[in-house]
């Protein structure tokens, strides 16, 4: 068969398939089709605006619900940085008193052990 042949085939079905529908939807039935068809539809519409709203206030809130918990943690972590600093503040503070302390006390001795050698050398000489 010709593909001419073939499209004028084709066109002729659609010819009459469109005459058909549009005969069903002049008669009465087609109609009452069209009626109920019109009804579904505004029924859907209202199911799926409510849907999409209650879907748009569930993720607004969970939206929010996440906001908090990431801002709650947050403020946790800082605040537990700054006494990890805090504290780690106070021991180096210690250790550095410790060791002036230590240092102090070491040098103490020392300037009592050179005063005892030259009190001792004094003395050698003082005998000689």
């Amino acid at each position: 068969m010709k593909e001419s042949s073939k499209v004028l085939i084709g066109l002729g079905m659609g010819m009459v398939a469109g005459g058909l529908v549009g005969y069903f939807l002049a008669s009465d039935q087609g109609k009452e089709f069209q009626r109920k068809t019109k009804k579904q539809l505004k029924t859907l519409e209202k199911d799926v605006r409510k849907s999409v709203k209650n879907n748009v206030a569930t993720a607004t809130q969970k939206l929010s619900d996440g906001t908090e918990t990431a801002q709650t943690w947050a403020k946790d972590v800082a605040e537990t940085v700054k006494n990890k600093i805090s504290s780690t503040s106070d021991k180096v503070e210690n250790e550095v008193d410790d060791l002036k302390n230590s240092f102090e006390t070491g040098a103490e001795r020392a300037r009592r052990k050179i005063e005892d050698k030259g009190n001792l050398a004094n003395e050698i000489i003082e005998k000689s």
